[in-house]
Parts: structure tokens; C-alpha cells; sequence
């Protein structure tokens, strides 16, 4: 099932004909912009879609995306908020800077945030995400890929963490298999089989 499907089967068979139009968030990495102007793309005139910027040159992670919160949010009624944060948890940092600055592993950098750290933002997050009354939906963390500043495969982790805080809160969990096709991107993936790695996927979403 991919995204479309997914708001599709959020809003039945009636989505043509909402009025008003359905409101869709997505808060997440910057990975999901293009799914994001496609989705717009297949879907205009049907629902409206924003994907907001936050006013910083913080990136968001799973603490960050908390702190700024409130303004992603607005104060606007949402019918379904698409979230992830996972990339930006994973990068590894200078250590004992206030300010974020990346650094290679090997010349010391440790990763932004720990598992634990990141299981409790996750939590706190999804709490506060069901607190608008929408829909929610998590899309998972794409693979990582600069050796430099991450660890191979680290998402694999972030993505399992995550999959139990999503079933714990009967949040439904889209992987990254369903959105690859719509990401269009050449450069290569480590050779384990995408599908294979991230198929975490506890609950998915009835057929419609």
C-alpha cells in the first residue's frame, strides 16, 4: 500500500467529494518531500497537503521535531499527520558542542541520539501527535548511506524501536519498500535487500 492508497483509504471512497478538503501533515525528514509533491501531484483538488518548515537551521530529530512541535503543528485542525523522524537521530556529531555540527566516526563523531533517548522522544511525540485528534500514520526510516557519518545499517534498529512504540499506540507503520519506487533516487543501496531490512511492519493497514 502505498501513500496515496493509504489517504485514500483514510477518507473512503468519499475523498473526491470532501468538502472541506481533507488536511494532510507530513512532519518528517527531507526525504519525503518528493513523495510529498507527488502525492499533491495525484491527489489536487482532493486534499491538501502541507509539509511545513520549521523558521531554524536545526534539523529534525526525534527531540528537535518536540521542541518544535507547536509551530509544525499550527493551529490548524489536521485529518491526518504522516511522521517520521529516524535520519537526523542516527547522524553522528561532534561531541560536547552545544551547537550540532557533523563528524566523521572515525575522527570521533558519536551518533545524535541514543536508543533509549530515542524510544522516549518517540513516545512523548506519538502522545502529543494523538492529542490533535487526527489520524496518524508513521512512515519508516530510509536507509542510511554515508559511511562517514553513519553506522551501515543503523536504521534497522531505529526502525524496530520505532515499530513497537507505533504498535503500543495502534499507529499504523508504512516501510520504506512502499515508497521507494516514488523516491527517485540513482545512487546505490548497501547490497542486504532493501525489502529484507525494512519490513518492520507489525500493523499495516486493511485492505480497503
Amino acid at each position: 500500500m502505498n501513500l496515496i492508497r493509504l489517504i485514500a483509504y483514510c477518507f473512503a471512497i468519499s475523498i473526491a467529494h470532501a468538502k472541506p478538503l481533507p488536511r494532510v501533515l507530513i512532519l518528517g525528514d527531507e526525504v519525503y518531500r518528493q513523495p510529498r509533491d507527488i502525492i499533491a501531484k495525484e491527489l489536487s483538488g482532493k486534499i491538501e497537503l502541507v509539509r511545513p518548515e520549521i523558521k531554524t537551521r536545526e534539523m529534525l530529530s526525534s527531540a528537535t521535531i518536540i521542541t518544535f512541535l507547536d509551530d509544525l503543528l499550527g493551529k490548524e485542525k489536521w485529518d491526518l499527520i504522516l511522521f517520521n523522524v529516524g535520519i537526523v537521530d542516527l547522524i553522528h556529531r561532534a561531541p560536547n558542542m552545544k551547537s550540532f555540527r557533523l563528524m566523521p566516526i572515525e575522527q570521533g563523531g558519536v551518533r545524535n541520539t541514543s536508543d533509549k533517548d530515542y524510544e522516549a522522544n518517540l513516545i512523548k511525540l506519538t502522545g502529543r501527535l494523538k492529542a490533535t485528534g487526527a489520524k496518524l500514520a508513521w512512515l519508516s526510516t530510509t536507509p542510511t548511506k554515508d559511511a562517514l557519518i553513519f553506522v551501515p545499517d543503523s536504521e534497522i534498529g531505529t526502525n524496530a524501536i520505532a515499530a513497537k512504540v507505533m504498535a503500543a499506540q495502534k499507529i499504523p507503520v508504512i516501510g520504506f519498500g512502499m515508497n521507494k519506487r516514488i523516491i527517485k533516487d540513482d545512487r546505490p543501496y548497501p547490497k542486504t535487500q532493501v525489502s529484507e531490512r525494512l519490513s518492520v511492519n507489525p500493523n499495516p493497514w486493511p485492505q480497503p
